[in-house]
């Protein structure tokens, strides 16, 4: 996968999985369709690298992976990076783990999305050659099939690296619709593609107050090597989850990001800090604080409930049975005009109907014989 490719995921995963309706974790499979890629095995699942033809003297070489259970110093001491100028001389240098978040196709939970990276002990030779190797020892794979080493090459340029940093070019407050409360399932009406018997989501529905925030490296460059975090500021706004982080790599570090951040509580204003971390001097810059007022309209879109519902064969829970009906007026159990049950929703109720309406005739009965006048009139 290209670094471009690899970082456009890194910003798009988020957002997906945000505000998809039915996702693999609200759904049953049924035997014979493929799923998600389930859990991946402990240590490394995945280590890989990019040509650089335009690095900067003080670049760095940048390897992105899937880590899962290893600590620090075992992960970076399973990994072997070596560096030979255009001699074959080896070049000294020092590795280091960067943490980005969590591996979002880790149905586990535990996988983490790093960067492995090398930095030399000195700046490069301007408008130079390199070749780099790399290797992770195979007790350290926690899949048997990922490529185990590679190589790649490295061009300098003649001058170092720009100073890092990001500028805003956008921000924005909105609601968000999100479904929560007690999970209940239904069996679907089968629109939802192969293999799925089973809708499952939460019963309630709320609105949650989102911030959409654009930014992008401060000057274009083909030559970056940074890692940007959000940051809350305090009293301003508690992020529901903090986002993975965003990464500028060459050849494609001047595109811009977009980041959806989802919070726990309505405050007048939401704010936050982009820090950014220059990889190749270890520097960190922060953003002046990006603040956008909160709007109360109602969140745009139809219900997300309601879409639910709209899959469900029969209501999920006798709770939800108006609301089913709302979308199911046809159906046996509903009132067109108003959504309401009239019909018994199962037997046990049926029975317990029929024997309320026994006990009334029968009181009725006996009102009626011992009321005055209404035996039997004198000869």
């Amino acid at each position: 996968m290209s670094v471009r490719s690899w970082g456009l995921a890194l910003v798009v995963l988020p957002v997906v999985t945000a505000t998809a309706l039915v996702g693999p974790g609200m759904v049953s499979r049924a035997d014979g369709c493929s799923g998600a890629p389930g859990n991946l095995g402990t240590g490394w699942n995945g280590l890989s690298g990019l040509d650089d033809t335009a690095a900067p003297t003080t670049g760095v070489v940048a390897l992105q992976g899937t880590l899962k259970g290893l600590s620090e110093s075992d992960a970076l001491g399973a990994v072997t990076v070596s560096v030979e100028d255009s001699a074959a001389l080896p070049v000294a240098g020092a590795l280091s783990l960067h943490d980005l978040g969590p591996a979002p196709y880790d149905t586990s939970q535990q996988a983490r999305q790093v960067l492995v990276v090398w930095k030399p002990d000195a700046p490069l030779e301007p408008n130079a050659q390199y070749q780099v190797s790399w290797s992770v020892a195979d007790a350290a794979l926690g899949s048997k099939s990922m490529a185990s080493s590679g190589d790649l090459g490295v061009t300098t340029l003649s001058s170092p690296a720009s100073p890092a940093g990001v500028l805003v070019s956008q921000s924005a407050f909105r609601r968000e619709r999100r479904l929560v409360g007690e999970t209940v399932s239904c069996e679907h009406d089968g629109s939802l593609g192969c293999g799925y018997t089973k809708l499952h989501f939460g019963s309630t529905e709320v609105q949650v107050p989102v911030v959409d925030i654009t930014f992008a490296p401060a000057e274009a460059s083909h030559s970056r090597y940074q890692i940007t975090r959000v940051e809350p500021v305090p009293g301003k706004g508690v992020l529901a989850s903090a986002p993975s982080a965003f990464v500028n790599l060459p050849p494609s570090s001047e595109y811009p990001h977009s980041v959806t951040l989802e919070f726990a509580d309505d405050v007048p204003e939401y704010c936050v800090r982009l820090v950014t971390e220059d990889l190749t001097s270890d520097k960190k810059s922060t953003s002046p604080d990006v603040c956008v007022a909160r709007n109360d309209a109602e969140a745009p879109g139809p219900s997300l409930l309601g879409q639910h519902l709209l899959s469900c064969k029969a209501p999920p829970t006798p709770e939800l049975e108006g609301a089913w009906c709302d979308s199911h007026p046809d159906a046996a159990q509903c009132e067109s005009a108003g959504g309401c049950s009239l019909a018994p929703t199962n037997t046990s109720q049926g029975w317990a109907l029929a024997g309320v309406l026994v006990l009334g005739l029968g009181a009725l009965a006996r009102r009626r014989a011992s009321s005055p006048g209404r035996g039997r009139r004198p000869r």
